[in-house]
Protein backbone atom coordinates (compact mmCIF):
# COMPACT_ATOMS: atom_id res chain seq x y z
CA UNK A 1 0.00 0.00 0.00
CA UNK A 2 2.79 2.44 0.97
CA UNK A 3 4.59 1.64 -2.29
CA UNK A 4 1.54 2.69 -4.28
CA UNK A 5 1.23 5.94 -2.28
CA UNK A 6 4.90 6.83 -2.88
CA UNK A 7 4.60 5.87 -6.55
CA UNK A 8 1.49 8.05 -6.90
CA UNK A 9 3.19 10.99 -5.21
CA UNK A 10 6.22 10.55 -7.48
CA UNK A 11 4.01 10.61 -10.57
CA UNK A 12 2.28 13.77 -9.34
CA UNK A 13 5.59 15.53 -8.66
CA UNK A 14 7.07 14.63 -12.06
CA UNK A 15 3.87 15.45 -13.94
CA UNK A 16 3.93 18.91 -12.35
CA UNK A 17 7.42 19.46 -13.77
CA UNK A 18 7.16 21.06 -17.19
CA UNK A 19 9.60 22.38 -19.77
CA UNK A 20 8.05 24.33 -22.62
CA UNK A 21 9.40 25.56 -25.92
CA UNK A 22 7.32 27.57 -28.38
CA UNK A 23 8.53 29.28 -31.53
CA UNK A 24 6.75 31.73 -33.83
CA UNK A 25 9.10 31.68 -36.85
CA UNK A 26 10.03 34.57 -39.13
CA UNK A 27 9.73 34.20 -42.90
CA UNK A 28 10.29 36.36 -45.97
CA UNK A 29 12.96 38.70 -44.66
CA UNK A 30 14.19 40.93 -47.47
CA UNK A 31 17.41 41.82 -45.66
CA UNK A 32 20.24 40.07 -43.89
CA UNK A 33 21.13 43.20 -41.88
CA UNK A 34 20.16 42.41 -38.28
CA UNK A 35 20.51 44.62 -35.22
CA UNK A 36 20.75 43.02 -31.76
CA UNK A 37 19.96 45.21 -28.77
CA UNK A 38 22.42 44.30 -26.03
CA UNK A 39 20.96 43.20 -22.69
CA UNK A 40 23.85 43.77 -20.20
CA UNK A 41 22.34 41.80 -17.24
CA UNK A 42 22.44 38.61 -19.34
CA UNK A 43 25.73 36.70 -19.31
CA UNK A 44 28.07 38.01 -21.97
CA UNK A 45 28.55 34.59 -23.54
CA UNK A 46 24.87 34.46 -24.50
CA UNK A 47 25.18 37.45 -26.84
CA UNK A 48 28.32 36.00 -28.42
CA UNK A 49 26.57 32.67 -29.11
CA UNK A 50 23.40 34.37 -30.39
CA UNK A 51 25.48 36.50 -32.73
CA UNK A 52 27.42 33.47 -33.96
CA UNK A 53 24.22 31.47 -34.55
CA UNK A 54 22.71 34.30 -36.62
CA UNK A 55 25.92 34.80 -38.61
CA UNK A 56 25.97 31.08 -39.46
CA UNK A 57 22.63 31.67 -41.20
CA UNK A 58 24.11 34.48 -43.34
CA UNK A 59 23.06 37.44 -41.16
CA UNK A 60 25.15 40.60 -40.91
CA UNK A 61 25.06 41.70 -37.29
CA UNK A 62 25.18 45.12 -35.64
CA UNK A 63 25.08 45.17 -31.83
CA UNK A 64 23.28 48.21 -30.44
CA UNK A 65 23.50 49.60 -26.93
CA UNK A 66 20.83 48.82 -24.36
CA UNK A 67 19.30 52.28 -24.89
CA UNK A 68 18.38 51.46 -28.50
CA UNK A 69 14.74 50.85 -29.45
CA UNK A 70 13.00 48.24 -31.60
CA UNK A 71 12.58 50.94 -34.24
CA UNK A 72 16.36 51.51 -34.50
CA UNK A 73 16.76 49.17 -37.51
CA UNK A 74 14.52 47.44 -40.04
CA UNK A 75 15.03 44.10 -38.25
CA UNK A 76 15.82 44.09 -34.53
CA UNK A 77 16.46 41.13 -32.23
CA UNK A 78 16.07 41.35 -28.45
CA UNK A 79 16.88 38.64 -25.93
CA UNK A 80 16.43 37.64 -22.32
CA UNK A 81 18.03 34.68 -20.55
CA UNK A 82 18.23 33.41 -16.98
CA UNK A 83 20.10 30.62 -15.22
CA UNK A 84 19.09 28.77 -12.03
CA UNK A 85 20.90 26.59 -9.54
CA UNK A 86 19.63 23.08 -8.73
CA UNK A 87 22.59 20.81 -7.90
CA UNK A 88 24.21 22.54 -10.87
CA UNK A 89 23.75 25.78 -12.80
CA UNK A 90 21.40 25.40 -15.77
CA UNK A 91 19.76 27.58 -18.41
CA UNK A 92 16.21 28.01 -17.14
CA UNK A 93 14.68 30.64 -19.43
CA UNK A 94 15.32 32.12 -22.88
CA UNK A 95 13.24 34.50 -24.94
CA UNK A 96 14.41 35.81 -28.32
CA UNK A 97 12.10 38.29 -30.05
CA UNK A 98 12.30 39.63 -33.59
CA UNK A 99 10.88 42.99 -34.68
CA UNK A 100 10.44 44.15 -38.27
CA UNK A 101 9.82 47.87 -38.79
CA UNK A 102 8.96 48.24 -35.11
CA UNK A 103 6.37 45.42 -35.09
CA UNK A 104 6.92 41.99 -33.54
CA UNK A 105 7.48 39.47 -36.32
CA UNK A 106 8.58 36.36 -34.41
CA UNK A 107 9.43 34.93 -31.03
CA UNK A 108 11.23 31.93 -29.52
CA UNK A 109 10.60 30.93 -25.92
CA UNK A 110 12.27 28.19 -23.85
CA UNK A 111 11.08 27.86 -20.25
CA UNK A 112 12.47 25.30 -17.81
CA UNK A 113 11.72 27.32 -14.67
CA UNK A 114 9.18 24.65 -13.63
CA UNK A 115 11.44 21.78 -14.65
CA UNK A 116 11.60 20.55 -11.04
CA UNK A 117 12.95 16.99 -10.90
CA UNK A 118 13.38 16.61 -14.67
CA UNK A 119 16.97 15.82 -15.58
CA UNK A 120 16.61 17.05 -19.17
CA UNK A 121 16.64 20.64 -17.88
CA UNK A 122 20.42 20.34 -17.51
CA UNK A 123 21.34 21.34 -21.05
CA UNK A 124 24.24 23.22 -22.60
CA UNK A 125 23.26 26.78 -23.43
CA UNK A 126 25.08 26.95 -26.79
CA UNK A 127 23.16 24.16 -28.60
CA UNK A 128 19.86 25.44 -27.19
CA UNK A 129 20.53 28.97 -28.49
CA UNK A 130 21.38 27.59 -31.93
CA UNK A 131 18.29 25.37 -31.91
CA UNK A 132 16.06 28.35 -31.10
CA UNK A 133 17.69 30.49 -33.81
CA UNK A 134 17.27 27.68 -36.36
CA UNK A 135 13.58 27.36 -35.52
CA UNK A 136 13.09 31.13 -35.40
CA UNK A 137 14.68 31.69 -38.84
CA UNK A 138 13.99 28.40 -40.70
CA UNK A 139 14.71 29.98 -44.10
CA UNK A 140 17.87 31.75 -42.98
CA UNK A 141 18.67 35.17 -44.42
CA UNK A 142 18.94 36.35 -48.03
CA UNK A 143 22.35 35.62 -49.54
CA UNK A 144 24.41 38.34 -51.15
CA UNK A 145 23.75 38.10 -54.87
CA UNK A 146 26.30 38.05 -57.66
CA UNK A 147 26.27 41.39 -59.41
CA UNK A 148 25.03 43.36 -56.40
CA UNK A 149 28.53 44.62 -55.70
CA UNK A 150 28.72 46.17 -59.18
CA UNK A 151 25.30 47.78 -58.80
CA UNK A 152 26.21 49.16 -55.38
CA UNK A 153 29.47 50.53 -56.70
CA UNK A 154 27.60 52.39 -59.45
CA UNK A 155 25.17 53.81 -56.94
CA UNK A 156 28.04 55.43 -55.04
CA UNK A 157 28.42 57.99 -57.82
CA UNK A 158 24.85 58.14 -59.11
CA UNK A 159 21.45 56.67 -58.45
CA UNK A 160 21.00 53.20 -60.01
CA UNK A 161 19.25 53.26 -63.36
CA UNK A 162 15.96 51.46 -63.89
CA UNK A 163 17.92 48.93 -65.94
CA UNK A 164 20.19 48.16 -62.95
CA UNK A 165 17.22 47.95 -60.58
CA UNK A 166 15.42 45.47 -62.88
CA UNK A 167 18.56 43.35 -63.18
CA UNK A 168 19.00 43.28 -59.42
CA UNK A 169 15.34 42.33 -58.98
CA UNK A 170 15.70 39.44 -61.46
CA UNK A 171 18.82 38.20 -59.67
CA UNK A 172 16.98 38.25 -56.34
CA UNK A 173 14.10 36.24 -57.87
CA UNK A 174 16.54 33.64 -59.16
CA UNK A 175 18.21 33.39 -55.77
CA UNK A 176 14.82 32.88 -54.09
CA UNK A 177 13.98 30.07 -56.55
CA UNK A 178 17.28 28.42 -55.63
CA UNK A 179 16.51 28.74 -51.91
CA UNK A 180 13.04 27.27 -52.45
CA UNK A 181 14.63 24.26 -54.14
CA UNK A 182 13.12 25.06 -57.55
CA UNK A 183 16.56 25.62 -59.08
CA UNK A 184 19.76 23.66 -58.50
CA UNK A 185 23.00 25.57 -57.90
CA UNK A 186 24.10 24.78 -61.48
CA UNK A 187 20.78 25.96 -62.93
CA UNK A 188 21.00 29.13 -60.83
CA UNK A 189 24.52 29.90 -62.09
CA UNK A 190 23.47 29.20 -65.69
CA UNK A 191 20.40 31.45 -65.48
CA UNK A 192 22.39 34.15 -63.70
CA UNK A 193 25.04 34.08 -66.45
CA UNK A 194 22.34 34.40 -69.12
CA UNK A 195 20.87 37.40 -67.33
CA UNK A 196 24.21 39.13 -66.90
CA UNK A 197 25.26 38.39 -70.52
CA UNK A 198 21.98 39.71 -71.92
CA UNK A 199 22.39 42.92 -69.90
Amino acid sequence: MHKFIFFGLGVLVISGCTITQTVEPVFDLATNEICIIENPPVREGFLAELRSALQSKNARISVLGSDATIASCEVVVTYLARWKWDLALYLSYVEISVYRNGQRAGNALYDATKGGGRMDKFIDAEPKIRELVDELFPSGFPADLGGSEIINRKSETSAPSRHDTDLYSELRKLDQLRKDGLLTDDEFESEKKKLLDSN
